[in-house]
């Protein structure tokens, strides 16, 4: 079998979808080593860790925005590569695949809270993820809520949409090494004690009122920890300044911006509370 693999979430400084996409990219190549995978994208793609031989990666000689690539680009090279089937892997499929597809809806927040996504994203995503849903010949999810708001919002037969549960990377586990967690604990200024949020800073993630609720117990004393924020900034951002600022507590509270994989695994053995 030919297995055609959406690779544009593979980007440098990549956050959640990346890292899925990496890894389940991954554990396909592994699972189905007798098959043949090729990455599809319309840039060059980066891996944490290297591909393996088996993969192959064939990018869009000519640079277009994902969106265009998706529905132009992505049927030509699914054409001419004559797959079996392709996965996309961030809620948009090509309307016009020549094969089959499957996708993958992590959630349906742009549908039932819009208000906390840019208005852009919602005006030109979220029509392309409806007729995903639609169009898609299998539907993946992470969670038995999702797969509820998906069946619910589109009337689908349930039997199309399939929860696959999301799981750590096999780099994941309890960093133990003194030298590594101090080189972790210097780098980002951590206390000895922290608080540890990891996502990026947007209104959807609903860090004011992590502020407010750490601040609450940091001033009453049930609280001596640090509070870690770990993340890129995303849109509307900026006003979070405001909500620690009447915190009083903003000397008790560190942003990192972005940080790089290798490093999340000692801030999570770090960290006594990890808040979501």
């Amino acid at each position: 079998m030919r297995i055609a693999f959406d690779g544009t979430a593979l980007r440098p400084r990549r956050t959640g979808v990346g890292y899925y996409t990496e890894h389940l990219l991954h554990h396909l190549a592994r699972e189905a080593s007798h098959d043949e995978v090729v990455v599809l994208s319309n840039r060059d793609v980066e891996t944490t860790s290297p591909l393996p031989p088996t993969v192959r990666v064939a990018v869009s000689g000519r640079q277009m925005p994902r969106m265009v690539w998706m529905q132009l680009g992505a049927p030509a090279a699914l054409h001419a590569l004559d797959a079996d089937v392709a996965h996309f892997t961030n809620g948009m499929v090509p309307i016009a695949s020549p094969v089959p597809t499957v996708v993958t809806i992590h959630d349906m927040s742009l549908r039932m809270y819009p208000r906390y996504h840019p208005l852009r994203r919602v005006l030109l995503n979220s029509p392309l993820v409806d007729l995903a849903a639609k169009r898609a010949d299998a539907i993946v999810t992470v969670s038995e809520s999702a797969k509820h708001d998906i069946v619910r919002l589109y009337a689908l037969n349930p039997d199309r949409v399939h929860v696959v549960h999301e799981a750590a990377a096999p780099s994941f586990h309890r960093v133990t090494d003194p030298a590594e967690l101090d080189r972790v604990r210097r780098r980002y200024g951590l206390a000895d004690r922290t608080v540890l949020y990891v996502g990026t800073i947007e209104p959807r993630k609903n860090l004011p009122k992590l502020v407010e609720a750490f601040a609450s117990r940091r001033r009453a004393g049930e609280l001596p920890h640090q509070l870690v924020c770990v993340g890129p900034y995303g849109w509307l951002s900026r006003g979070l300044a405001d909500v620690i600022r009447r915190s009083k507590v903003a000397d008790a509270i560190r942003f990192t911006g972005y940080v790089p994989f290798e490093d999340l695994p000692a801030l999570y053995s770090l960290a006594e509370i990890f808040v979501y």
